[in-house]
């Protein structure tokens, strides 16, 4: 969920190659994703709470932002912009302008002048996605994305989303589709 001028790395800034077991065993595979959904221990490795423990916690987020809306309380950024928190002090993944966060806050790039058309155009587009989160159409995580309902695979830079496995940030994917429909919006 982010505004990208060409191709992104990981949010972790990791790649992943397939090895020749995980393609020509798929046995392996599904025991692989079964693993990644319920966030089992695989050797060697650690239990991030897989799919599953991402999307509870999307579900405990979604709560928490319902609370805070309701009581009306602001977290300490830099700007508030069209009701949504903007902070330019957070990090950036490379060729990343700008980044929608779960917690309904927007993160853009330094160098860019909010005030400009290039940063209107960034918040209008992190905004429409913080909507569509808050809305419950869409949520994310390192390793999935929700769009209505439906979980997809993120990895490697790419989303195995509704369109075929596209890279993030790609226009044909629906959630960005409706982004770039909202940066040109007065």
């Amino acid at each position: 969920m982010a505004f990208k001028l060409g191709g992104e790395k990981r949010r972790d800034g990791t790649h992943h190659t397939k090895s020749a077991m995980e393609f020509k065993n798929p046995l392996g595979q599904i025991k692989k994703t079964f693993n990644t959904i319920t966030g089992r221990r695989r050797a060697g490795g650690d239990n991030r709470g897989g799919l599953l423990g991402g999307l509870i916690g999307h579900i405990m987020q979604r709560r928490k932002l319902e609370e805070e809306a309701k009581h009306g309380s602001v977290l300490d950024n830099d700007v508030l912009m069209a009701g949504v928190q903007v902070n330019q002090n957070a990090p950036m993944p490379e060729g990343t302008l700008g980044e929608a966060n779960m917690d309904g806050t927007i993160n853009v790039d330094p160098s860019i002048d909010l005030k400009s058309p290039l940063g209107k155009r960034v918040v209008k587009h992190e905004t429409e996605h913080i909507r569509q989160i808050r809305s419950g159409d869409a949520a994310y995580d390192d390793n999935w994305v929700m769009w209505k309902g439906k979980l997809y695979i993120r990895q490697n830079g790419y989303i195995h989303g509704p369109n075929g496995k596209l890279e993030e940030g790609h226009p044909d994917h629906p959630w960005e589709a409706e982004a770039i429909k909202a940066e040109k919006k007065k």
